[in-house]
């Protein structure tokens, strides 16, 4: 109790030396202080309570400067076999599902060798998951965070048809202040949507248009939907006919998840890349508000894309509605649950540049929309 008592005195004098009319508030585990202005700047402030084994979080609150202390979680070194033995596995399963996308497009003749084209999957997948996360382990490099990844995530083919669930990074700390966060957020989508970009531009000049009856007559089950920026994309690409659609290149594939990858994360929801530049820029009370709603509304559209419509208002013409928002609106809600904490000082105005890459972002979260991503038959 003692040694407490001695380590609050510390952290007191602490609070004082930085922050001007700093009092205790008492705030459960925390200790909490109300004060005027802060004295220093905050860079210096941050060292100083992290090596007291504390990250210091400034909020305004009913019109006051709050500074709480919140206790340092000990980071664990990344295992670097765990690292390569992930990626390892993600790039046998991201193979074998390029294997599987591959195989109807070599039984009707359109790729020679099915292993290039698995290969040709892999690769371009694991470069745009790559890129995005690395994307955000620069920035938090950059801002002095510790963060360990990218661990990328193996899902065999036959439970997911894309063989990965994607990658992630461990961010080991709050980002300083809200500038950083919204950097954060923004670098892996758009080093992810650059990337491609990229090799969907490649993927395009590989692909294989084939007239709409032809496809008809495949019985192709399967189709994609089109974002704008796919679209795009395609336009500047190829010329292709009103009456034609496309069987894309398993490189063309890799891209399009990519597209899809980035969108998702720009869901403005928990700690999503969206939810990041969300909280930063709305506030907490803001962020938390948005998040619910864009999962109640991916909730209600994916529950319309599941109800036919046309049989219960007769003559009604059905929406084309992707039953799967009502996953992610689910997924969204458990996420929005861990709530996002912020970056330490909020205090501080968000800048220009953050603003406008902020702006950025919101664009291209329009432009890789997709009301139905993924729909069977033409």
């Amino acid at each position: 109790m003692e040694a407490y008592n001695s380590q609050v005195d510390k952290l007191t004098l602490l609070v004082q030396k930085h922050l001007s009319g700093a009092q205790y508030v008492r705030r459960g585990d925390f200790l909490s202080f109300e004060f005027h202005q802060i004295l220093t700047d905050f860079e210096i402030l941050r060292k100083e309570f992290e090596n007291e084994g504390f990250y210091p979080f400034l909020r305004k609150e009913k019109g006051k400067n709050i500074c709480i202390l919140v206790r340092k979680k000990e980071i664990e070194p990344a295992k670097k076999s765990l690292l390569i033995v992930l990626f390892f596995l993600t790039f046998l399963t991201t193979t074998w599902a390029g294997y599987f996308y591959s195989f109807g497009l070599v039984k009707e003749g359109y790729i020679q060798n099915i292993w290039v084209g698995a290969f040709s999957f892999s690769f371009g997948l694991l470069l745009v998951l790559g890129s995005h996360e690395f994307g955000h382990k620069f920035i938090s490099i950059k801002n002095e965070v510790p963060a360990n990844g990218p661990y990328f995530i193996p899902v065999p083919p036959f439970i997911l048809p894309l063989g990965t669930l994607g990658a992630i990074i461990k961010i080991r700390s709050p980002m300083p202040d809200k500038n950083a966060q919204v950097r954060l957020g923004v670098a892996g989508p758009l080093t992810g949507t650059f990337f491609s970009i990229i090799v969907l531009l490649i993927g395009l000049k590989l692909s294989f248009p084939v007239e709409t009856v032809q496809m008809e007559e495949e019985a192709l089950l399967i189709s994609f939907g089109e974002s704008l920026l796919f679209k795009i994309l395609t336009f500047i690409t190829l010329k292709v006919p009103a009456d034609t659609n496309l069987f894309l290149h398993p490189l063309a594939f890799a891209g399009w998840v990519g597209l899809f990858v980035t969108f998702l994360n720009l869901i403005p929801v928990g700690q999503l890349d969206g939810g990041h530049i969300a909280r930063a820029v709305l506030g907490a009370r803001n962020h938390h508000r948005l998040s619910f709603f864009t999962c109640g509304f991916m909730c209600m559209f994916g529950l319309l894309g599941l109800v036919s419509l046309e049989q219960l208002i007769p003559g009604f013409e059905a929406l084309p509605i992707w039953p799967g928002w009502l996953f992610w609106g689910i997924l969204g809600f458990f996420l929005s649950s861990t709530g996002n904490p912020g970056a330490m000082n909020e205090l501080q105005p968000l800048g220009k540049q953050e603003k406008i890459l902020a702006l950025v972002t919101a664009i291209i979260f329009l432009l890789t929309f997709m009301p139905v991503p993924i729909k069977m038959g033409l």
